[in-house]
C-alpha cells in the first residue's frame, strides 16, 4: 500500500503523526480503537504507518508509526525453535558491550568540521581510542574462547595420570572426544581451534543477520552540500548532517580488521605455547615474571622453536598492524568515499595474510615433535585475559577524561604507567616504593584534568556523569565483558570438574539398573582473571546495591511530598506550595486519601529516576574491582615477602578465590541464563529490550558488529513520510502535528533534522511538535550534548538527578523555581530546532518566536520530564497532564503511558492546530 493521498475533500489538512516511545505501544492503543478496526498504511511485519479503517472523526488524519520490533527482534531467534531462541539470547547478551562501545563513541565531544556545513564531522577527541577499545573488545571475547578451547579442554581434559596407562579425558566429555587422546598436543590443539573462530564467527553473524532487514529504499534523494559556510562560522547540528542516517560510519573495512584481529590472537596463543614448552618449570610462576633468566631464556633457546618462535613474532605484528589501521582510519567519523577502496584492499590484504599465517601455524602445531610434558599448563590464557583487561580499563578511564579537555593520548600514557607500576608492584615482592609512580601519574593527571575543567565548571554540571559519560559507557562494557567471559569460562571447568553418574544393567535383573557416580578428572584449573574478577565484582555489585537501596527505603519511609509550586497544578488538587518553596515537605495529615496515592506514587517514580547517580556508584565500584582484582589477579603464584600490604594483597587474593568467585559466576549465570530461557518462552523479542531501545538509535560508530541501529531506517522512514504530506501542490493548507511520546520524541526530532537535510525546500513553519513522557532535557541531552543538547534541540540545561535527596531533581528545581515569575523566552540560535520549526533556519537575526513545540509531562511519570522548568510560567512550553488515568475504570494513578487520553494532550494539539 502507498501512502493515502491528502489531498481528497474527506481528508483533513493536517496530518497527526503519532509515535511510540520505548513502551512499544501497538498501533490500536496510538490511533485509540480496536484492534480489527487498525489498517496498515505502508510497512512491513517490522514496522510502518497505521491507521483507522473508518475515516477519522477529529479535525487530524491520525496516522501511528511503529518502530519497536525493529529494535527488540531477534530473527536468528525464531529459526531453531526455542533452543535456538535461548541461544540467540545469549548471544544478545554477548553484544550489549560492543553497544555500550557505540554509545561511549557518541557521548564523546563531537566536532562539526568541513566548509560544508553539516555535510562533514570531525571525529574529535578520543575516537581512535574508543575504537580500540571496541577491537579489544572482540579479542577479549575470543581470550575466552581460546581459554576453554586451548586449556580446558586440549589440554587440561587430556593427561597422563599417575599410575594409570595412556592418557586419560575428562569424563564429563562426549564419547567421540576419545577420539582426541590418541592425537599430540599440537592435533588437539589444532582441532579446537575451530571454537573460537566459529564462536566468535557466530557472534558477527547474528549482528549481521539481525541487520539485513533494517535496509530501506530511499525515496529522496540527498541534498549534499547545500548549505555553504565559511570557516569558523556556526555550522548545523551533526543530526542535520547530509547522509547522517544513510552511510555507515563504521565501514565494513574495520569488520574485516575484527576478523583478522580475532583469527590472529587465535594464532598467536598457539604458537606462544609452542615456545613456552622451552622455559623451565621454575618460570612459570608469575612471581618470574621480571627475572632476567627467565625473561631471556626463551632466546636463548631459540633455535628448538625457531619457526614458531618466528611465527609468533610474525602474529605479534599482524596484530600490532591490525591495531594501527584501526586507530588511524579513526581521524575520521566514516571514511571518506575517495579512500573507502583501498581501505578495502588494505584490510584485505591483511586479512589474507592473517590467515595464511593461522594456517602455518595450525601445520606446525600438527606437524611438531610430540609434546610429552602433558602436565604443563597452557601458555598465554593465563597473561592474556590480565593484560587485556588492563587494557580495556586504561582506555576506558582515558576516554573519560576527553570531553574535559585532556588529550586522550596522554591520559593514555599516565594511566598506563600507572597500571604497569601497580602490576609491577603485585609481581616482585617487598618492594612496596613502586606504587608511588601510580601516585605520581595520577596528580598530574588531576591536575590536567582540573586546569581543563575550571573554567567551565558549568558546562560539565549539565553534561552527564559531570562531562565523564564515555568512560562510564566503556567501563560498562569492561563489567559485562569480563562478567560474561568470566561466566563462560568458570561454568565450563564446573562442568568438568563435576562427577558424571553412570547407569549399569543388573545383570541379575535386567528391568533395574544401578547408578554410580564416577569422580572427575583431577583438579581442573581457571585463570585467575576470570575468577577473581568474578568475586571482586560480586562485592562491588552488593555494595552499590546496598547503598542505593538504602537510600531509597529511607526516602519512602520517610514519606516526603514532592514540591509544588504555585503555578503548578496537577489537575487534581494537590496543594501548591508556599512562593518560593521548592524543597520537599512532610506529607500533610490532611491530605485526603487518593491525593495520598498520588503523593506516593511520586516517591515511588522519583525512585527510578536516580537511574544517573546509582550508575555512577557502579561505575566506581567496578573500576575499583578491576583495579583490585588486576592487582590479586598478577599477586597470585607470587614468592612469599615481607610487605604487610603485599601480605594484604595476598589474603584478599586468596579469600575471593576460594569463597567469592563461585558465587559471583553463580548468581550472574543464573541471572542470565534466567532471562535468556524466560525471554525464549514468552516472546520473539530480545531479553532486556529496554536496553536495546536506548543503545540502538545511534548509528553503528564504534564496533562493526555492535547491535544494529534501528534509526536508520526509522528516521529516514519517518522524514519520508513528513515530505510526501507536505508536497501536494494543491493542499496549501496542509501541515503536520508529530506527536511523540517517550523516546520516540529523540526519533522525531531527529527526522525532522534528516528533512531538513534531505529536503531543504520543506516549509517547516507547517510542523509543529507534541511531546509527553520525554527525557530530552534530563537525560539525552545531558549524555549527548553534541547531539540532543540544549544549543541543538532548544531546551533549558538542566543539573543531574541527586541520590540522597528527597527530590532528586531538588537542584534543579531551586533553579527553575526562582524564573517561575518571569517570561521565558526559548533560545532561537542560527541553527536549532526551534529556529527549523519558526523558520528561521540559518538567520543570523531570528524573528519573533512562534510556539510551535509542546510538551506534557506529570510528576507521577518515572520517564517523563519538562523541556524547559519545573515550574509552568509564562512563555514556557510545559503542560501539566492530570495525574489520575482518565479513562479507567478504576481510579489509578497514571504514570508513564495514556498521554493521549488526557484533556493537556487535546488542548495542547488543538492549540498547535490553531497556531
Amino acid at each position: 500500500m502507498g501512502y493515502p493521498v491528502n489531498n481528497a475533500s474527506k481528508v483533513p489538512a493536517t496530518l497527526e503523526l503519532r509515535i511510540h516511545g520505548i513502551r512499544n505501544t501497538p498501533p490500536h492503543e496510538l490511533l485509540r480503537c480496536e484492534v480489527a478496526d487498525v489498517t496498515r498504511v505502508q510497512g512491513d511485519e517490522l514496522g510502518g504507518f497505521f491507521t483507522t479503517k473508518a475515516p477519522s472523526a477529529g479535525p487530524t488524519y491520525v496516522e501511528a508509526y511503529s518502530w519497536g520490533k525493529l529494535a527488540r527482534t531477534a530473527p536468528v531467534a525464531s529459526t531453531f525453535g526455542k533452543i535456538g531462541a535461548v541461544a540467540s539470547n545469549l548471544a544478545w547478551f554477548l553484544l550489549l558491550p560492543f553497544g555500550l562501545a557505540n554509545a561511549a563513541y557518541w557521548a564523546r565531544r563531537l566536532q562539526k568540521d568541513g566548509p560544508k556545513g553539516g555535510s562533514q564531522l570531525a571525529a574529535g577527541n578520543g575516537a581512535g581510542t574508543v575504537r580500540l577499545f571496541a577491537l579489544l573488545l572482540s579479542v577479549f571475547y575470543t581470550a575466552a574462547l581460546c581459554t576453554v578451547a586451548f586449556d580446558l579442554l586440549a589440554v587440561q581434559c587430556f593427561r597422563r595420570l599417575e599410575g594409570v596407562p595412556g592418557v586419560s579425558v575428562c569424563n564429563q566429555l562426549p564419547g567421540p572426544a576419545d577420539m582426541l587422546r590418541n592425537m599430540t598436543r599440537g592435533q588437539r590443539l589444532t582441532v579446537m581451534a575451530s571454537v573460537p573462530l566459529l564462536g566468535m564467527g557466530l557472534l558477527f553473524a547474528i549482528s549481521l543477520l539481525s541487520n539485513a532487514k533494517y535496509r530501506r529504499r530511499t525515496l529522496r534523494a540527498e541534498a549534499r552540500g547545500s548549505e555553504e559556510t565559511v570557516a569558523g562560522a556556526v555550522k548545523p547540528p551533526i543530526l542535520a548532517a547530509s547522509g547522517f542516517w544513510d552511510r555507515r560510519f563504521v565501514s565494513s573495512s574495520t569488520g574485516v580488521l575484527h576478523i583478522a584481529a580475532c583469527f590472529s590472537f587465535v594464532a598467536l596463543l598457539i604458537n606462544a605455547d609452542s615456545v613456552a614448552a622451552v622455559r623451565s618449570p621454575e618460570c612459570t610462576g608469575a612471581g618470574q615474571w621480571f627475572n632476567p633468566g627467565c625473561i631471556s631464556e626463551p632466546l636463548r633457546r631459540t633455535g628448538e622453536r625457531a619457526v614458531e618462535m618466528a611465527l609468533l613474532v610474525a602474529g605479534g605484528l599482524l596484530l600490532l598492524m591490525v591495531v594501527v589501521l584501526v586507530v588511524s582510519w579513526s581521524s575520521e567519523v566514516r571514511a571518506p568515499v575517495e579512500t573507502a577502496l583501498k581501505r578495502k584492499q588494505a584490510a584485505g590484504l591483511v586479512m589474507v595474510a592473517v590467515v595464511l599465517h593461522l594456517a602455518v601455524t595450525l601445520g606446525i602445531a600438527c606437524l611438531a615433535t610430540p609434546d610429552d610434558t602433558v602436565t604443563r599448563a597452557f601458555a598465554g590464557t593465563r597473561v592474556a585475559p590480565l593484560l587485556l583487561l588492563a587494557l580495556l580499563t586504561i582506555l576506558s578511564l582515558s576516554a573519560a577524561v576527553t570531553r574535559s579537555g585532556v588529550r586522550a593520548s596522554r591520559a593514555f600514557v599516565l594511566i598506563s604507567i600507572s597500571t604497569a607500576a601497580l602490576l609491577a608492584w603485585s609481581l616482585i615482592p617487598g618492594n612496596d616504593l613502586i606504587l608511588l609512580v601510580p601516585v605520581v601519574a595520577g596528580l598530574v593527571l588531576a591536575a590536567d584534568l582540573l586546569r581543563m575543567r575550571r573554567r567551565s565548571i558549568a558546562v560539565f554540571e549539565h553534561e552527564g556523569w559531570f562531562g565523564f559519560g564515555p568512560g562510564v559507557f566503556m567501563l560498562l562494557a569492561v563489567m559485562f565483558a569480563s562478567f560474561l567471559s568470566g561466566s563462560l569460562v568458570v561454568g565450563v571447568a564446573e562442568f568438568l570438574r563435576s562427577p558424571r553418574t553412570v547407569g549399569q544393567v543388573l545383570a541379575q535383573n535386567p528391568v533395574w539398573r544401578s547408578v554410580t557416580e564416577s569422580t572427575a578428572l583431577g583438579e581442573i584449573t581457571v585463570p585467575t582473571a576470570y575468577r577473581m574478577f568474578a568475586g571482586v565484582l560480586l562485592v562491588a555489585i552488593v555494595v552499590a546495591v546496598s547503598v542505593v537501596a538504602f537510600w531509597a527505603v529511607v526516602h519512602l519511609f520517610k514519606r516526603r511530598i514532592i514540591a509544588y509550586p504555585s503555578a503548578y497544578d496537577s489537575g487534581v488538587g494537590m496543594p501548591p506550595g508556599e512562593p518560593g518553596e521548592f524543597r520537599p515537605r512532610k506529607t500533610p495529615e490532611s491530605l485526603e486519601p487518593r491525593l495520598q496515592r498520588v503523593a506516593d506514587r511520586q516517591r515511588w517514580s522519583s525512585l527510578a529516576q536516580r537511574g544517573e547517580p546509582a550508575v555512577w556508584i557502579v561505575v566506581l565500584l567496578v573500576w575499583l574491582a578491576v583495579t583490585v582484582s588486576l592487582a590479586a589477579s598478577a599477586a597470585r603464584g607470587r614468592t612469599p615477602n615481607d610487605s604487610a600490604l603485599q601480605a594484604w594483597f595476598d589474603d584478599v587474593a586468596v579469600f575471593v578465590n576460594l569463597n567469592l568467585a563461585g558465587w559471583g559466576v553463580v548468581a550472574g549465570a543464573v541471572l542470565v541464563l534466567g532471562l535468556a530461557i524466560g525471554n525464549a518462552a514468552s516472546s520473539k523479542d530480545r531479553p532486556l529490550s529496554l536496553i536495546w531501545d536506548i543503545i540502538c538509535f545511534l548509528p553503528r560508530a564504534a564496533h562493526p558488529f555492535a547491535p544494529p541501529c534501528y534509526g536508520e531506517r526509522v528516521v529516514p522512514e519517518l522524514s519520508d513520510r513528513m515530505a510526501a504530506w507536505l508536497q501536494p501542490a494543491n493542499r496549501k493548507d496542509a501541515q503536520i502535528v508529530v506527536s511523540a511520546h517517550s523516546l520516540g520524541a529523540v526519533l522525531a526530532i531527529a527526522a525532522l533534522f534528516h528533512l531538513k537535510a534531505t529536503s531543504p525546500e520543506t516549509d517547516f513553519t507547517r510542523i509543529r511538535l507534541l511531546t509527553y513522557g520525554v527525557q530530552l532535557r534530563s537525560y539525552f541531552g545531558r549524555f549527548f550534548p553534541e547531539l540532543l543538547g540544549p544549543a541543538v534541540v532548544s531546551t533549558a540545561p538542566s543539573a543531574g538527578p541527586a541520590l540522597r535527596r528527597a527530590d532528586p531533581w531538588n537542584t534543579q528545581v531551586s533553579r527553575d523555581f526562582v524564573l517561575a515569575n518571569q517570561v521565558h523566552v526559548t533560545e532561537h540560535g542560527k541553527y536549532t530546532l526551534a529556529s527549523l520549526l519558526n523558520g528561521d533556519w540559518g538567520n543570523a537575526e531570528p524573528s519573533a518566536p512562534r510556539n510551535h513545540w509542546i510538551n506534557i509531562w506529570r510528576r507521577t511519570d518515572y520517564l517523563g520530564f519538562p523541556i524547559d522548568s519545573f515550574c509552568t510560567g509564562p512563555g514556557q512550553r510545559d503542560c501539566i497532564a492530570e495525574e489520575f488515568e482518565p479513562d479507567g475504570y478504576m481510579e489509578e494513578v497514571a504514570t508513564h503511558g495514556n498521554y493521549l487520553s488526557t484533556a493537556a494532550y487535546t488542548t495542547a494539539r488543538n492549540a498547535l492546530i490553531s497556531t
